[in-house]
């Protein structure tokens, strides 16, 4: 999607930025999370975003968003 902003999740402001809205979130009871496109986004991200919702909510749902079409899209899972 060309018009969608892109993130560099590598880059620890961006990613630590992205985890502040998750944890500001959770703090106000949210009960899960949706990950758009997870199969770009990088897996040390996750870890921490899992890692810091669990600390406030640890029955906070995770779940992400993966489309494989075609078979060639796995090659972005990291």
């Amino acid at each position: 999607m060309p018009d969608l902003p892109k993130f560099n999740l590598y880059d620890d402001g961006a990613a630590a930025y992205q985890i502040s809205i998750a944890v500001m979130l959770a703090k106000q009871g949210i009960d899960g999370l949706r990950i758009d496109h997870v199969i770009g986004t990088p897996f040390v991200f996750l870890e921490k975003l899992r890692k810091k919702v669990k600390e406030i909510n640890p029955d906070l749902f995770l779940f992400g968003e993966a489309w494989f079409n075609p078979m060639s899209d796995l090659s972005q899972i990291e």
